[in-house]
């Protein structure tokens, strides 16, 4: 038995310091991690909100190529255009607010956006 602990105690110290400087490590290192968290989150909102304001620009600006159809139809095709610019740019729209009410919350409440984000 007196062997057994005498063999037991070296591994159970350097598991015990290995731990120690892994928890040091972490502690060191979470600012930079939390930062780096909330830079790509933020940089992730604005290029979804960048791409999703150039669809609905995009949506209105599909009105000039479609009118010169215009000769070739009976006007269902303008009933819909309209239909389809409609649904795209609520669409898009929608998701814009919500990317940027999402970008809000990162730069307002940080603290916040994190335990939401871990929750979900």
């Amino acid at each position: 038995m007196q062997d057994l602990n005498e063999l037991l105690r070296p591994l159970v110290e350097k598991a015990i310091n290995g731990i120690d400087k892994g928890t040091d490590f972490v502690i060191e290192q979470a600012p930079d991690l939390l930062q780096e968290f909330y830079n790509w989150h933020i940089a992730e909102s604005l290029i979804i909100s960048l791409f999703l304001l150039i669809g609905v620009v995009q949506v209105f600006w599909l009105k000039k190529p479609i009118e010169r159809m215009r000769d070739y139809d009976d006007g269902v095709l303008d009933i819909i255009r309209v239909m389809v610019q409609c649904i795209v740019a609520v669409i898009c729209l929608i998701n814009l607010c919500v990317q940027l009410m999402m970008l809000i919350k990162i730069l307002v409440a940080p603290k916040l956006y994190l335990i939401e984000y871990f929750i979900n």
